[in-house]
């Protein structure tokens, strides 16, 4: 039993190996959404008309978004610009204070951060959302996203199932703790058990 809660603990927590995956992740997202981002900039003309990738199931399409990830509450710059700053200083509060050490809560919230970051920086540079991922089949689309959504959508699905596995983790650690070990308890001649502790001061007595 020991032995294999040793091991959940090896592939869920590994402080300083876990800590190094969280600013590789934020740092994958951000950098490729900053250079997609750039290269759509630059090569596709704003509400353009949709250049096809993979048939009509994936197309580029050059769109601005003044709204929330997939175009969802457009509006007010100012309130996302806030939003998102809170979001990631938040983000590394969480971090810094230590309190979530597994291996996927940390990527989750690095792919989060880093998905937070590169929409921030869009509206910062020109007070909107570069968006241009449009997948669906026809006229069942879904919103034309980026890789920075891509990023805080996926990254919020690992880490919800990282706190999830924290909490049974914990759990388990809690149940453990609870139980006495078998040398610390003793078989009195009257059937009872007692404690080492207490079997040693009789002895002496």
């Amino acid at each position: 039993m020991r032995t294999s809660g040793y091991q959940f603990d090896i592939v869920l927590s590994a402080p300083r190996s876990s800590l190094r995956l969280f600013y590789i992740a934020a740092a994958v997202i951000l950098i490729s959404d900053i250079a997609t981002k750039l290269i759509v900039f630059h090569i596709l003309p704003v509400d353009s008309y949709p250049r096809p990738f993979i048939g009509d199931l994936l197309r580029w399409t050059h769109i601005h978004n003044s709204g929330a990830a997939f175009g969802l509450f457009r509006g007010s710059r100012l309130f996302f610009i806030v939003v998102s700053a809170v979001s990631v200083v938040a983000i590394f509060l969480v971090v810094r204070s230590r309190r979530h050490r597994s291996a996927l809560t940390l990527m989750g919230f690095g792919m989060v951060l880093g998905g937070a970051l590169g929409n921030l920086l869009d509206r910062l540079w020109l007070g909107v959302v570069i968006d241009f991922i449009d997948m669906g089949w026809g006229t069942l689309r879904w919103p034309v996203f980026n890789v920075a959504d891509m990023g805080v959508s996926i990254g919020v699905m690992i880490l919800g199932f990282g706190l999830f596995l924290e909490d049974i983790r914990r759990t388990k650690a809690e149940s453990t703790d609870s139980i006495p070990s078998d040398s610390s308890l003793q078989f009195s001649p009257g059937g009872e058990t007692e404690s080492g502790d207490r079997r040693i001061e009789r002895t002496e007595s």
